[in-house]
């Protein structure tokens, strides 16, 4: 049974054409996708700064006498 030249070539063009598309989609849509999701994210996690608001100390660096005082608790 010979294969017919126009299906051939029909599923030859939707393969290239498929290809393209994903070339298009993953090379060119996704990281411009990519760039403005991370620039939204950045403009979130900015926004709590731009009212002059002073970062609060965190735990792990606060006062160094709670620390002389469980050192002076060890044997």
């Amino acid at each position: 049974m010979p294969i017919n030249k126009k299906i051939l070539t029909s599923f030859a063009l939707v393969v290239i054409g498929a290809v393209i598309v994903y070339e298009m989609i993953f090379n060119l849509i996704l990281p411009i996708a990519l760039l403005f999701f991370d620039l939204y994210l950045l403009k979130i996690l900015l926004k709590g700064f731009d009212n002059d608001e002073k970062i609060k100390s965190l735990l792990l660096f606060g006062d160094s006498s709670n620390l002389s005082s469980t050192k002076n608790n060890i044997p």
